[in-house]
């Protein structure tokens, strides 16, 4: 039941954030170390405002020399995956360009969980992404925080 509440908490927020986004300064993490978020994520969920309704799949992080970022996202294909790679620039701590849009890393313990909020164009998305220990148990508690950090 606790498990109910709590991804019924994150829902809740999730879609505030994401729908909202004009009324409040949408909160980066900062103090980002991205070495520590190398590894493969999956996504936990998302909330979309996007009209092209594209799916969201698991991705491994790598760092890069120059402080920007290398995305693999594994795209299942009949008889297998698609590796498509994409390049976030650093534009500030927490923010990245990428494919003309924006990325922001909201929040992070660095091994269990991470919120993004993204825009490309029309589309605005918020995703949890979280590593197997993480993908089948509980939202993190600080997704609370998020929220009255966000409104």
């Amino acid at each position: 039941m606790e498990a109910r509440k709590e991804t019924s908490i994150l829902l809740l927020v999730a879609s505030l954030v994401a729908f909202s986004h004009a009324f409040f300064e949408i909160p980066v993490f900062g103090d980002v170390d991205l070495t520590k978020l190398a590894g493969k994520w999956y996504p936990v969920m998302t909330v979309k405002r996007d009209p092209s309704e594209k799916p969201t799949y698991a991705h491994t992080m790598e760092p890069l020399e120059d402080g920007d970022v290398l995305v693999k996202v594994e795209i299942p294909q009949k008889g297998g995956c698609v590796l498509k790679k994409v390049s976030l620039s650093t534009v500030g701590p927490g923010v990245f360009s990428a494919l003309g849009g924006q990325v922001v890393l909201m929040d992070t313990d660095y091994t269990t969980y991470h919120f993004v909020y993204s825009t490309t164009g029309d589309a605005l998305e918020l995703h949890l992404y979280g590593t197997p220990p993480f993908v089948c148990t509980t939202p993190p508690k600080r997704i609370g925080e998020v929220g009255r950090v966000s409104q």
